[in-house]
């Protein structure tokens, strides 16, 4: 996997708000990488990341990965916000 090392990429990850998606969301902003992190509970998510790391570059919504529509739209948000959509992971 290729992933951009002149400028932030952009990780679309699932999963988030705990265990090892957790962990990579960690990672990826760590890095000052931008992420579109879909868990099941955004709230969870924002908590477990309080004080571990920068939520400037999070994009945090739930989305029914069961829905295309709504990773059509989950994915436009995350192209508008960042500019572009890099890696795609389900954790």
């Amino acid at each position: 996997m290729s992933i951009p090392n002149d400028r932030p990429a952009t990780w679309f990850v699932t999963g988030t708000a705990r265990g090892l998606g957790l962990e990579l969301a960690v990672q990826v902003l760590e890095r000052g990488d931008n992420l579109a992190a879909t868990p099941r509970s955004v709230e969870r998510l924002i908590s477990a990341l309080a004080g571990r790391v920068d939520t400037a570059k999070l994009l945090a919504r739930q989305v029914d990965l069961r829905d295309p529509a709504d990773v059509a739209r989950a994915s436009e948000q995350t192209t508008a916000r960042f500019g572009a959509l890099h890696v795609v992971r389900a954790a």
